[in-house]
């Protein structure tokens, strides 16, 4: 884990991003890496740690990392019609269409991460988080 953490964020630091651009970067990846997992808890338990790591490593508080991976962990829920326990009732049961589930999926996902960087964003700054 710390090896492939490690080569990742100095890839990432050798194109130059500072904290907060590496911060963005890679908590979308963490986000939009969820397309290839069948089920939060195999994400979370496969991703979680690894990306903490390189977070902490381009330059992240080890609070906000861990924080902002939890938050964004429960904001993937609904990408897909397989991403969480709840969603293949709702689609096995003919409720919504797989083209309707990702792109309502995609976004409430924009949406819930543009409220979640700013409104969250300003509040742990208040807090003194970072």
């Amino acid at each position: 884990v710390e090896w492939l953490a490690t080569s990742i964020s100095s890839r990432i630091t050798a194109l130059g991003l500072s904290s907060g651009p590496a911060f963005v970067t890679l908590l979308l990846l963490y986000t939009s890496a969820h397309y290839l997992f069948a089920s939060q808890v195999a994400h979370v338990g496969a991703l979680y740690q690894p990306f903490a790591v390189m977070l902490v490593q381009t330059g992240t508080p080890a609070t906000v990392a861990v924080l902002a991976l939890a938050v964004v962990s429960n904001l993937f829920a609904s990408l897909t019609p397989y991403a969480s326990a709840q969603a293949p009732v709702f689609y096995g049961g003919g409720y919504v269409t797989q083209s309707e589930w990702y792109r309502t999926g995609l976004i409430f996902m924009v949406f819930n991460l543009a409220v979640w960087g700013v409104v969250g964003g300003v509040w742990w700054k208040a807090l003194g988080l970072f």
